[in-house]
């Protein structure tokens, strides 16, 4: 569609015949990401309250159903790439956050971890040198003030003030040690979610969210034991992607529950999309 044409169907929205706004939002939801330049340039020139309301719901729809379709094909077909999923879920506030720049990140931290700390040694000092890279060099923690903060589940967010919650902070954890070649896993524990090491000696466990402190499987049977539910064995076994980004969609949406309830209301859809998957 060429540019007049998209021009005069944003004209179209402010027309005060209602089946004419429909169809012409109708036309411009079906067009998709194509819209969006013409419909933010108008937003951002135009004085016309209702006009610039209209424009702004219908450039967030339109975000919406392209991210939506995007999780979609990353659930069906690229739940491999871990990150790129994560890059999909921070999308739902930073909708033009570049991917590349994710992709970039990681591949710096990944070089400073093989050349300042190298990963040399049995499985325990293998941890304990990545753990002294990334909690001690590079700062990363827990966001303990303020648990409950979206951007503790974003991972641009995470990656630019160094606090996250245990979700991120694992998968942070778990991207930089599988490129290392280290067989670590999340696992998707109640109320927390931890890392394995498969070794070949005996598994272990990691809790990134307390600097990488290390722990056995009988800690983990304990702490089960005290929780309110009946005990599974895939409690203690590394979950896929799919989980990952499920957890970290659903924390997602019980932070923005009682302060934005149509952004929480987004999450649930993009959560109710990969537990379609998982």
């Amino acid at each position: 569609m060429k540019d007049s044409e998209l021009n005069a169907l944003v004209t179209l929205l402010d027309d005060e015949d209602t089946e004419v706004t429909e169809i012409a939002e109708d036309r411009l939801m079906r067009m998709g990401a194509d819209a969006l330049p013409i419909l933010e340039h108008r937003w951002e020139n135009t004085d016309d309250y209702l006009l610039q309301t209209r424009l702004e719901e219908l450039i967030e729809r339109i975000r919406l159903n392209d991210l939506e379709t995007e999780l979609r094909f990353w659930a069906d077909m690229e739940s491999e790439d871990l990150l790129k999923g994560m890059w999909i879920i921070s999308r739902s506030a930073y909708p033009d956050y570049p991917l590349e720049k994710l992709r970039a990140d990681f591949a710096q931290m990944y070089h400073e971890a093989w050349t300042q700390v190298g990963i040399h040694g049995n499985a325990i000092d293998q941890v304990k040198q990545l753990n002294d890279y990334l909690f001690r060099l590079k700062g990363f923690g827990p966001n303990e003030t303020d648990f409950h903060l979206p951007a503790n589940s974003l991972i641009n967010r995470v990656l630019e003030t160094r606090r996250g919650n245990p979700i991120t902070l694992c998968v942070i954890y778990l991207l930089i040690a599988q490129k290392l070649g280290l067989p670590v896993f999340g696992v998707n524990l109640p109320n927390i979610f931890v890392l394995m090491y498969r070794s070949e000696v005996r598994d272990f466990y990691i809790n990134a969210f307390n600097k990488g402190v290390i722990f056995m499987r009988e800690d983990l049977e304990e702490y089960v034991s005290q929780l309110p539910i009946t005990t599974q064995e895939n409690f203690f076994e590394p979950c896929g992607n799919l989980e990952i980004i499920a957890r970290c969609l659903r924390n997602l949406v019980v932070a923005y529950g009682k302060t934005h309830e149509s952004r929480a209301r987004q999450l649930k859809r993009m959560l109710d999309i990969v537990s379609a998957y998982a």
